[in-house]
């Protein structure tokens, strides 16, 4: 994917959502840091945590439709009970 996206694409009504809720949320920022168990889960969540943008190589072809080099589309035909040659809309429909 080469695109660079500027903005997050905006749901029909625009930017903004309003949720109507009846429940209290509650926040306790009352973290002791001085924690090992605590301090450790935190620093685990920082480096294990996954970005989309630097973590998947974008560059690899992920076309449902593309026959990959290792089984050609003439792979196929000979798994069809019995063997027949399919047209190409045919094994990428298959493939699919």
């Amino acid at each position: 994917m080469s695109e660079k996206h500027t903005s997050i694409p905006q749901p029909p009504a625009g930017a903004i959502e309003a949720v109507r809720e009846q429940a209290d949320a509650i926040f306790n920022w009352g973290y002791e840091l001085e924690r090992p168990a605590l301090v450790n889960l935190y620093e685990k969540a920082k480096k294990l945590q996954w970005n989309a943008s630097t973590d998947i190589d974008w560059s690899v072809s992920v076309d449902p439709e593309a026959f990959p080099e290792f089984f050609p589309p003439e792979a196929f035909n000979a798994m069809l009970n019995p063997p027949r040659k399919l047209e190409l809309r045919e094994l990428k429909r298959v493939r699919v």
